[in-house]
This record gives structure tokens, sequence and C-alpha cells, in this order.
């Protein structure tokens, strides 16, 4: 053993150190078994792995289950959902010289706006009508006898297919059955027509 004061070498068991009379015991009894130190070191290790263990999983179990987010985030978590609305579904009859309309409304935010269905006419010589989806100002034209465009144009048909796409976002629309240019017959329709879009 060595005195810790002047690293003299001593006999074991000596109390005190032969050269500068330093109380070796004292020494002894503060420093701390081999054992000990070996037990600490072990003990710091398994922490260490328990750490390294918990970052290579992606952060505490806590973290886990209830993750810390930025406000922003929250917006790329929503889901979009399909919606769809029903224009109309069912019979009625169109005078002659007269048009019926179905007014719908597209509600803001929203993607993937179209309209599909189908419809058949009878009555007159040409068993036929017109078929048209309008926004708010083509309708506006459409009432004052103005050429417009349009969504969607059958043209004078007895039945047929109706697809339009819409614009994304807020808006009003009509679907309208024409038989504005018929002078005498009315004409009688069946249709159906269902609003799809994302938001």
């Amino acid at each position: 053993m060595y005195c810790t004061q002047c690293r003299t070498e001593l006999p074991e068991g000596s109390q005190f150190c032969s050269k500068c009379g330093h109380d070796v015991t004292a020494a002894k009894q503060r420093s701390m078994p081999v054992s000990g130190i070996a037990a600490l070191l072990a003990a710091g290790l398994l922490i260490v792995v328990v750490v390294a263990k918990i970052v290579s999983l992606g952060g505490s179990p806590q973290s886990r289950v209830v993750p810390q987010m930025r406000p922003q985030s929250l917006a790329h978590q929503y889901v979009q959902q399909e919606r769809s609305l029903t224009i109309t579904s069912t019979a009625f009859t169109v005078k002659a010289g007269s048009s019926e309309y179905f007014a719908f409304s597209v509600p803001a935010n929203t993607t993937n706006v179209f309209v599909d269905g189908h419809f058949t006419a009878s009555g007159g010589a040409g068993n036929d009508i017109e078929v048209y989806i309008l926004n708010s100002d083509e309708w506006v034209n459409f009432q004052n006898h103005h050429q417009t465009p349009t969504f969607y144009n059958s043209q004078r048909a007895t039945q047929n297919s109706i697809s339009a796409t819409l614009p994304s976002g807020a808006g009003t629309y009509y679907l309208v059955f024409n038989n504005g240019f018929s002078l005498l017959t009315p004409k009688a329709v069946e249709a159906s027509a269902v609003l799809h879009y994302t938001n």
C-alpha cells in the first residue's frame, strides 16, 4: 500500500505513514472497494443501453402514445372524405316553351367536384329535352335568352347520361331541363343526378 499524501510505500496494515505521518486508515475508509466501482459502472452502462433503446424506438413511450405536434401538422392529419348529394331523383313535366331547374350548392374548401346522372324524355314528335348545368352567371344569361357557356349541354336528346366536372370551391349551380324550343308539347322527364365532392 502507499501513502495517499506522499506516495511512500508502506507495509500492509499500517495506520500512519512512516515518512510524513499521514493517517492512512482514514483514506482507506473513504476509498471505495473495487467491487463497488464495478457495480457503479455496470449500473451506468445499463442506463446507457436503456436510453439508447428508447431513442431507437422513436422516443419515450409517452411520446409515442401522445405525440407532440406543431399546430400546422394537424392539417396533415385531417382525412378528406368523399361526399355525395342527390340533386334530383324524380319524374316531372316540363311545360311547352318553358324549363324546370334544380338549384344546388357546392360547399367551400371542396375538390374533385362533379355531377353524374341520367335522364329520359318523352312527348311530342321528338321525345326530347335539352339539359344544362349552369353556374349563377350563366343561369341569369339563360333566363334572359342569351347564349351562354355551360358545364354540361346535352343538346336535344331523348335520353342521355349527365356528366360534368365543376370547379373546386363554393358555388351555386343549376341543373336545367329546357323545353323552350317546343311551342305546343309538354315533355315528361325522368331524371336522376348526384353531386360528388371531396372535403
